[in-house]
C-alpha cells in the first residue's frame, strides 16, 4: 500500500492511499511457529528497556500486544506478562501456534480490570494510531495501573529531522479523499505532557530504529550510495550517541505512576 506523510491536526500523520490498514492483514505473515522458539536468553534487541524496566513483581499487561511476542519473551524471563489487543484473527492465529500464551482480545481505551490491578503496563507503538490524539490511551493505562507502577510507551517520533523537515515545508498539506489516516509522529513533549498530567514521572527515555527512519525520510533505495549513507549514519549515531535522538524513528519514554 502507498503511504505518505502531512501535516495533520497541529501534527506530522501517515496516510495509507486508497486502503484502511488492516492489523489482521498486518499480522498474518508475521506469525509463524519460528517467531516463538524457545530461548535460553531472550533476544530484544532494541527493547532491551523491555526487561529492564518491567516490573519483576505483580502483573503486566501489554496493551496492544500483536504477536504477543514479548508476552512470550517476557513470561520466559520470569515476569507475569499477559497481552490484548483488537485483531482477533491475529491473536487465534497465535493460539493455533502458543494456545497457553496470556494474550486474548480486548480493547485499550477500555480494559477489563479494576482501577490500580497492573503493576505495569506495555504500549509499543499504539498511541499514534487514534485520529482525534493519543490522550485516551493514557488515561485509560493511568487507571489500571497501581501507584508506583511503570508504563513504558513507544510512538513514532517528531525528532529533528521530521521537525527540518516541516519547517522546509517539505511534507504535503493537502490530503486527497482517498487518504486514509494510519498514524501520527508525536513530539516527545507532547507525550511527556500527557503522562504528567495524569500522574506519571517520565524516568528514563529510549530512542531507536534509525534505519526506518533514514528509508522514510531520506531514501527508500537500496542501491550501494544509499546502503553507504545508511551505514555511515547509523555508525554516527554509534559513536556519538548525542546524535541518535534526532534520527530516530522511535521514541520509548519509561513512566513511573506516582499518584
Amino acid at each position: 500500500m502507498a503511504r505518505k506523510n502531512a501535516l495533520h491536526n497541529d501534527r506530522l500523520a501517515c496516510f495509507y492511499e486508497n486502503k484502511e490498514h488492516s492489523w489482521d492483514e498486518h499480522w498474518a505473515e508475521i506469525i509463524t511457529p519460528d517467531l516463538y522458539k524457545e530461548e535460553e536468553k531472550p533476544y530484544f534487541g532494541e527493547f532491551s528497556f523491555l526487561k529492564e524496566h518491567s516490573p519483576p513483581l505483580g502483573k503486566i499487561l501489554e496493551a496492544g500486544c500483536g504477536t504477543g511476542i514479548y508476552v512470550w519473551k517476557l513470561s520466559q524471563l520470569g515476569f507475569d506478562c499477559e497481552g490484548i489487543d483488537t485483531a482477533a484473527a491475529a491473536i487465534d492465529q497465535v493460539h493455533r501456534i502458543k494456545p497457553m500464551l496470556p494474550i486474548e482480545i480486548g480493547d485499550v481505551l477500555n480494559i477489563s480490570k479494576p482501577d490500580s490491578y497492573y503493576a505495569g503496563i506495555i504500549s509499543l507503538g499504539v498511541i499514534e494510531h487514534r485520529e482525534d490524539g493519543p490522550e485516551p490511551f493514557i488515561a485509560e493505562m493511568s487507571r489500571v495501573l497501581m501507584n508506583n507502577g511503570v508504563a513504558i510507551i513507544t510512538f513514532p517520533y517528531f525528532n529533528k529531522l521530521r521537525k527540518i523537515k516541516s519547517f522546509l515545508g517539505l511534507y504535503s498539506k493537502k490530503l486527497n479523499t482517498n487518504d486514509i489516516f494510519y498514524q501520527y509522529y508525536l513530539s516527545e513533549d507532547e507525550v511527556s505532557s500527557i503522562a504528567n498530567k495524569y500522574g506519571f514521572k517520565i524516568i528514563m527515555k529510549y530512542y531507536y530504529d534509525v534505519p526506518f527512519c533514514f528509508k522514510l525520510e531520506i531514501a527508500n533505495k537500496e542501491n550501494a550510495i544509499y546502503k553507504f549513507l545508511r551505514r555511515l549514519l547509523l555508525k554516527i549515531c554509534k559513536e556519538l550517541p548525542i546524535i541518535k535522538p534526532s534520527f530516530s524513528h522511535c521514541c520509548a519514554l519509561i513512566c513511573k505512576k506516582q499518584t
